[in-house]
């Protein structure tokens, strides 16, 4: 069938054609996360829509630019793509939708996801940052900090979005309070000021309630396991009884029927004996 002129340049500029170009360039370990939220909620109630997906933002490789920013600035760096970072969007997408009650659950848009995108870029760089002046702090931060992004902390969102927003020249790692927090921790520094203080207690108090909430949930997960290992004895039992009565029942009727053919043969049959 021949397309009309300029078909084809249509629909390579579509955003359904983008969208799926762009999900074939993610590495598989990206994309897997695309797909889990797709598989468990559908594409319809998936928070991921055709014209978001299209944009190139989203890749690893892409740079975000600003008038406030210069050649010589941190934020080309800060702003800059990475496969682990575009991994983050995801995650944090995912983790926002499924934190959402489910009537109000809505689809990203794209410039949310792009927005998405710049902060979790300015989030792993500025790990890479602590990283490359701190040895050994590297797994600390992830597990106490980028993991909140996993968890779709939408403080920490917020905290970085401002950042992003000011793009001040000055901005480090050291100008990131919840980062600068950690380091300190980490060091075995103390908050100086009564604010970093609360800040810093509220992270432990924090730890200490998910701690007991996993314990919490531990113990579920034991009283689950054997609640199961009951039903199962039980389904089986209840089983075996059915089926021995099944039996019973089955032999009784032979039995009967047996019983009602030798009664018609001893009534109705004479057998002549030469």
């Amino acid at each position: 069938v021949l397309q009309p002129e300029g078909a084809v340049e249509k629909l390579d500029t579509g955003a359904k054609f983008m969208c799926i170009r762009n999900i074939l360039d993610l590495d598989h370990s990206i994309r897997d996360h695309l797909i889990t939220a797709v598989n468990k909620h559908g594409w319809k109630g998936s928070p991921y829509n055709e014209d978001a997906l299209a944009s190139k933002k989203l890749l690893p490789g892409h740079v975000f630019k600003s008038a406030k920013v210069n050649k010589q600035s941190s934020w080309v760096k800060y702003g800059k793509v990475t496969g682990e970072s575009a991994m983050y969007v995801f995650k944090f997408t995912n983790a926002v939708h499924e934190d959402t009650p489910l009537k109000l659950r809505q689809k990203v848009t794209k410039a949310i996801l792009e927005h998405r995108s710049e902060v979790c870029a300015l989030a792993v760089a500025l790990r890479d940052e602590v990283a490359s002046q701190i040895p050994n702090v590297e797994s600390f931060v992830n597990k106490r900090w980028l993991e909140r992004l996993t968890k779709g902390d939408v403080g920490l969102e917020v905290e970085l979005s401002t950042a992003v927003g000011a793009k001040e020249a000055s901005y480090g790692p050291r100008n990131c309070s919840s980062l600068k927090q950690l380091l300190d921790e980490f060091s075995g520094s103390k908050p100086s000021d009564s604010k970093s203080a609360a800040s810093f207690n509220l992270d432990h108090a924090q730890q200490a309630v998910d701690e007991k909430t996993f314990a919490l949930l531990m113990q579920e997960i034991d009283f689950d396991v054997q609640a199961f290992a009951v039903y199962q004895a039980n389904a089986q039992s209840h089983a075996s009884s059915v089926a021995h009565q099944k039996n019973m029942w089955s032999k009784k009727l032979v039995d009967e029927a047996r019983a009602a053919a030798d009664a018609y043969l001893d009534h109705h049959v004479t057998c002549l004996v030469l």
